[in-house]
């Protein structure tokens, strides 16, 4: 055999053997490339099933904070009562009643709002509400609303606005009761009340901007009133947790506000505090 025979012969040996190796070579591939699959994606769904989502990690959160931030608050109020209830005593009972709000928790009997809550203890079945005119010295005091609340311990003055600067009586009448009193408040002064709404605007617009819900709002402003020895004020908010309609306030804070309420209101009223 001459030279260039056994020069082809090698070079079809080389060729095969790189052919066979290719063939390998794309067999194995194509076999391993499901297999392979498959395991990445096992990978992408374990990793998915242990990890929480975005939702989960941004809501989590943000609601345990909210829930601790509330409870925070309703603290602060609680630990502002205590010392100011240190420096005075109970409020007094009569014929199963201890009014409560407006004008009975300050030095100065000084109010914000001028529709005012009506706050007492005692769940008598029927009672009255006398609000009087603005005290004069010239004039006698008349009735100018009343309202008869039956199976409740508040409600919520519903005519027109109370006028800044004046003074103002109401009392409880159970049953034509004879040892009736009467309680004096006044709404403060309209400069003094237009600074503090356009504070409580800033609180209300701030936590607007910042994604708080309405019991967060007025948590804030119960929190703001009870900073400033407004008592009156301060209770007022917090029943607006208790009565406020629709779904702007959770069922879990509703109830926690009634248990909560009730507790300072009958802290109030009594000469020794179980909280």
């Amino acid at each position: 055999m001459n030279n260039f025979n056994l020069r082809l012969i090698s070079s079809l040996k080389n060729h095969s053997k790189i052919f066979l190796t290719f063939l390998l070579t794309f067999i194995v591939n194509t076999l391993s490339f499901p297999l392979n699959l498959s395991i990445a994606s096992a990978q992408e769904n374990s990793q998915s099933l242990n990890q929480p989502s975005e939702n989960d990690r941004q809501s989590e959160p943000i609601t345990t904070t909210r829930t601790r931030e509330s409870s925070s608050i309703f603290e602060a109020i609680w630990k502002l009562l205590k010392a100011k209830k240190e420096q005075e005593p109970a409020l007094s009972s009569r014929s199963n009643i201890c009014e409560v709000t407006p004008g009975l928790l300050g030095e100065t009997n000084l109010i914000y709002s001028d529709r005012p809550l009506f706050l007492w203890q005692g769940m008598i079945p029927q009672v009255d509400i006398y609000l009087y005119t603005p005290f004069s010295l010239d004039t006698e005091q008349e009735v100018f609303w009343s309202q008869t609340v039956a199976s409740n311990n508040r409600i919520l003055y519903s005519g027109e606005p109370l006028q800044p600067g004046q003074i103002y009586d109401w009392e409880i009448v159970v049953d034509s009761a004879t040892n009736r009193r009467r309680i004096s408040f006044q709404v403060m002064e309209a400069a003094e009340r237009d600074r503090i709404s356009r504070e409580l605007e800033q609180i209300k617009s701030e936590l607007t901007i910042s994604g708080a819900t309405s019991e967060e709002i007025i948590l804030a402003k119960a929190n703001y009133f009870a900073e400033k020895d407004l008592w009156s004020d301060s209770l007022q908010q917090l029943s607006f947790l208790e009565t406020a309609s629709g779904n702007a306030i959770s069922p879990e804070m509703r109830q926690f506000a009634i248990a909560n309420n009730q507790e300072m209101i009958s802290f109030i009223c009594q000469s020794e505090p179980t909280k």
